[in-house]
């Protein structure tokens, strides 16, 4: 063993912030403590040194106060690293994310001999370290304490001069691969409030379990509080197994939970068995009381319009926790095997490439590697960023025969994963996707590709600002790390990102065909959802429009994004059902995203242990980690809602949206450079502007792609471009003619003023506008690089301040009694014969200028959230568009986190209220037709009226029913725009 530093008073030449104290361990004995990272490097040679006489492991003991748990950092560099031009692509020990620390005290083992670099090809050269970093998350408020940095031989069990005690947590990690366990579980000491806790626990459980048995013997489905007794289980039997969640604040949060979960079930069945509460009348063929259905013959189900329906043509939910296929929780959860990916776009899994022709091809052929592009890999198939599996950085070329060959062997191979499963629903070729390639195949393609656009190559050079003399002399615009350089022409990387997208596609739909050869019924899908609202969609090659309706069966949607599952809905030709294979959000937006349209969502997820690579994963685990047991009811409770409410959540699946965004795909590929890594763009950040001001109105909101209006498929009442300033002359024209034609168009800055190859052009003068100045938010600087959800890599970009302005006059009939202000980029307008709704005394803030029979509203500056959303309010309610009801607070002012709709039926309205805040919310609703009777579907209550408390996060949905009795006295039937059941 080999101490670098005691941090005991004797050390020499510490680490920069290290102070030593008494009072950070709980034996107040000396120790370390530090308010940042913790760094080895030049300033510390002797320490450096010591790793060259050879060690099993590196270890400490670190003690946290409080009770958070974080996910801190390691990182290495050793001779070769440092100055490896491999290095941004893992050649160093880049174990970012990977040091999970419950509170109390810690021991962690790091294991050195031997460790690979991140990006796995060699061993890290310990004998020559030059610096290490270990980062836990320590800061002035919340200081991390440290003890013996020692060298050790070794390499697994907690060596000398420490001795865990009885309760303490032991971290390991052996290259990439971690644990964290309690040592001596049984042997810790119980608190006696947490042992008593535990004791009323066990006896509510206990009655609980009678009172659902007394019920089920009387015929009664007790599953709701079966899910309540399940969360129960979690907080009494499986939390206390984990170091980050027995300890005393969370055993006693979650107990707490738990007892108040269970409560109301065993009181309300107590009622029930006793005939004290009664639910509503049945008889032989009236069965009032919903009953949570069993699972359906997947077999036999059906697409039929937006969703999967069966025999009776009724439409089917399903809730799955991906990888659960057996066990009790499939009583709630749908198994995962009701979909299946194959693989089939690129011949195999990051985690078992090895075993596909495909690997052996790539080691083979000299042309089945991906050319040009060290970016991301989309799991085709995997780089040193891929999660799970050996790492190698293996990226393949999709143009080369030989890898496309091994492919469909791939496909042929595995078939009988997928083939004749009988709970198969769809089956996805792949997804998070995202391709490009430079080889020369590709720049066969692409030549060709030019050639027939432009067909002349004077065309090409008036659009690139070019001088080329041949289609085959011009060269693919190169960008290795996804950013081209700065002088390379703007049309250029249009037309590239343009053709990449049209071959990605083509490629899918190969991949289609291959499937298509061993099944020709099975129902199909791809994609790659978030590079749709990605400043990186032009190297990713997603096009979901043209996926959507060239190769989906049914519309993949990954995630809990309400914009983008709007988005992919609305881009679809004819309805579709959508689906979602890996679902990462909170609980909380689960029924919201059936709502929306989801027929199938798998959570990510329910893991039977925790994660061998991955602690974050684990600590937003439903029972391993640390979401409140609320939420994970709100699983269970969702799982079979959706099951029992199938037919009522698909009424809102079909409601027309009068209101729509541009989606603007030139906007998407038309990227300044400098933006191409960021994680928006002017364009997105206006475009989800747009949206979530417009989603809180009590009205459906929808999406009209550049490809829908100039088809003219798409005539919505009022259409919002978002910062739209690229804009092709034919798609200018439709909406010329749109608004001439009536149409309300509402433009936020910066409005169209160059075409999609980024040269001027004067749009907005032909529409009577002239911008005099613009003022620019200033760029900040690009903040650092963080993993997304689909792990592709972004940079935040910093945007300042810009312009702030308060109008001083406002048109009353849409500000009445109140301002309107803008801030962000600002545009000094002049218009004549333009009506200004709100100005400074200086400059108008929003223009109203007529053009044939309808009218263009023009924002100066970006609106703050409040104004935009007051004018929509406004213009919506003076455009007559249909809105059945209006929700508001009690004092009948406007609530702006909270999302309504309505869907009307023969006999009822439906209503659903979603709830995006963590505060409860006072609400008052008022529909344009009168009921007899309220109540929530959810948890089966009536109301006397749709006004109270709405619960933070909460999604509630009402059934306002008819007086029958009136219904059928009245001599004609009530009619509504809505047509439901």
């Amino acid at each position: 063993m080999d101490m670098l530093y005691a941090f005991d008073g004797s050390d020499k030449d510490l680490p920069a912030a290290i102070s030593i104290t008494t009072d950070g361990f709980v034996d107040a004995l000396p120790c370390g403590r530090l308010e940042q990272p913790l760094i080895l490097n030049d300033s510390t040679p002797a320490a450096l040194a010591a790793f060259a006489t050879g060690a099993a492991s590196l270890q400490f003991t670190l003690f946290r106060p409080g009770s958070e748990t974080v996910v801190g950092d390691l990182q290495a560099d050793d001779a070769i690293s440092w100055r490896s031009t491999e290095r941004e692509y893992g050649d160093f020990i880049d174990a970012r994310r990977r040091l999970l620390l419950p509170p109390g005290t810690t021991h962690l083992i790091i294991r050195i001999d031997p460790m690979l670099t991140t990006q796995g090809n060699r061993d890290f050269d310990f004998s020559q370290l030059q610096a290490l970093i270990l980062n836990f998350k320590a800061s002035p408020e919340d200081p991390v304490y440290i003890r013996s940095l020692r060298l050790c031989n070794e390499s697994e069990t907690v060596a000398p001069p420490i001795e865990p005690q009885a309760g303490d947590s032991i971290f390991y990690m052996q290259h990439q691969d971690i644990a964290c366990y309690t040592y001596e579980l049984k042997a810790r000491q119980i608190p006696a409030t947490i042992a008593a806790l535990e004791q009323d626990l066990r006896r509510e459980m206990q009655g609980l379990e009678r009172q659902i048995r007394i019920a089920q013997l009387g015929g009664k489905q007790t599953l709701y509080a079966e899910a309540a007794l399940l969360c129960g289980e979690i907080a009494l039997d499986i939390r206390p197994l984990y170091p980050w969640t027995n300890h005393v604040a969370q055993r006693q949060s979650d107990l707490d939970d738990a007892l108040r979960l269970i409560a109301p079930h065993t009181r309300d069945l107590d009622l029930y068995t006793r005939g004290i509460l009664h639910e509503d009348d049945e008889d032989d063929s009236n069965l009032p009381v919903p009953k949570v259905p069993d699972f359906p013959d997947y077999h036999s189900l059906r697409r039929q319009g937006h969703a999967f329906v069966d025999l009776d043509k009724r439409p089917v939910l399903l809730y799955a926790m991906n990888y659960h296929n057996d066990g009790p929780l499939c009583r709630f959860f749908a198994p995962a095997n009701h979909r299946v990916e194959s693989y089939a776009v690129g011949g195999g899994s990051r985690y078992d490439i090895e075993w596909s022709p495909v690997y052996r091809t790539f080691h083979q052929y000299p042309t089945a590697r991906r050319v040009g592009y060290r970016g991301w890999c989309g799991h085709l198939i995997k780089d040193q960023w891929a999660m799970g599996g050996r790492k190698e950085n293996m990226l393949i070329c999709l143009e080369s025969e030989e890898i496309r060959r091994a492919i469909s062997q791939y496909n042929r191979q595995h078939q009988h994963e997928w083939r004749h499963n009988p709970h198969l629903l769809y089956h996805i070729l792949a997804y998070e996707l995202m391709y490009i390639c430079y080889c020369e195949k590709s720049a066969a393609l692409y030549r060709q590709w030019l050639k027939e656009k432009y067909v002349d190559i004077g065309q090409l050079n008036s659009r690139w600002q070019t001088d080329y003399n041949s289609f085959s002399k011009i060269p693919l615009p190169e960008a290795p790390d996804g950013v081209p350089p700065a002088h390379l022409s703007r049309g250029a990387w249009y037309d590239w990102t343009l053709f990449n997208t049209r071959r990605f596609s083509d490629i899918l739909l190969w991949a289609r065909d291959d499937i298509r050869q061993l099944d020709n019924n099975i129902a199909l899908c791809s994609g790659g959802t978030h590079s749709m609202t990605s400043p990186n969609n032009g190297n990713t090659g997603i096009d979901e429009e043209l996926i959507i309706n060239e190769v989906d069966d049914v519309i993949l949607h990954e995630g809990g994004d309400l914009l983008s599952l709007d988005l992919l809905r609305a881009l679809s030709n004819t309805p579709k059902p959508v689906v979602d294979p890996e679902h990462g959000g909170r609980a909380w937006g689960i029924f919201p995203n059936f709502l929306h349209g989801k027929s199938t969502i798998s959570k990510f997820w329910w893991p039977k242990q925790p994660s061998r690579q991955f602690p974050h994963m684990t600590l937003s685990a439903p029972m391993q980690g640390l979401v409140p047991l609320p939420e994970v009811e709100e699983h269970l409770r969702c799982a079979l809602d959706v099951r029992r409410l199938s037919n009522e959540i698909s009424q809102f699946w079909s409601l027309a949206g009068e209101v729509a965004l541009l989606y603007s795909k030139t906007n998407i590929l038309q990227v300044p450079y400098d933006l191409l890594k960021a994680s928006s763009t002017p364009y997105l950040h206006a475009l989800r502007h747009a949206y979530n001001g417009i989603r809180h109105l009590d009205t459906p909101i929808t999406f009209a792609s550049e490809r829908q209006l100039l088809d003219a498929k798409k005539a919505p009442k009022i259409l919002v471009l978002p910062a739209c300033h690229y804009l092709p002359e034919p798609l200018f024209c439709a909406l010329d003619t749109y608004v001439q034609q009536g149409g309300i168009l509402v433009l936020l800055p910066a409005g169209p003023q160059a075409d999609e190859y980024a040269r001027p052009q004067n749009y907005l003068a032909r529409w009577g506008l002239h911008i005099h100045a613009t003022h620019l938010p200033s760029t900040e600087g690009h903040g650092p690089a963080e993993q997304g959800y689909d792990q592709s890599i972004a940079h935040k970009i910093h945007i300042g301040p810009g312009q702030q302005k308060t109008s001083t006059h406002t048109d009353p009939a849409f500000f009445s009694g109140s301002t309107a202000a803008t801030h962000g980029l600002f545009e000094e307008v002049a218009a004549g014969g333009a009506d200004a709704l709100a100005a400074t005394d200086e400059h108008p803030l929003l223009l109203r200028q007529p053009i044939g029979k309808g009218s263009l509203y023009y924002f100066c500056g970006m609106p703050t959230p409040d104004t935009y959303r007051r004018f929509m309010d406004s213009l919506i309610e003076q455009s007559n568009i249909y809105r059945p009801l209006r929700l508001t607070a009690p004092d009948g002012s406007r609530l702006s986190d909270v999302e309504a709709r309505l869907a009307h039926t023969q006999y009822y309205d439906l209503v659903y209220l979603t709830n995006e805040t963590s505060h409860d919310i006072e609400f008052s609703l008022k529909t344009n037709r009168p009921y007899q009777k309220v109540r929530e579907l959810r948890s089966l209550s009536y109301w006397h009226t749709p006004s109270g408390t709405l619960p933070a996060h909460r999604t509630l949905l009402f059934k306002l029913m008819l007086d029958p009795t009136q219904e059928a006295q009245s001599p004609t039937p009530s009619h509504h725009p809505y047509h439901g059941l």
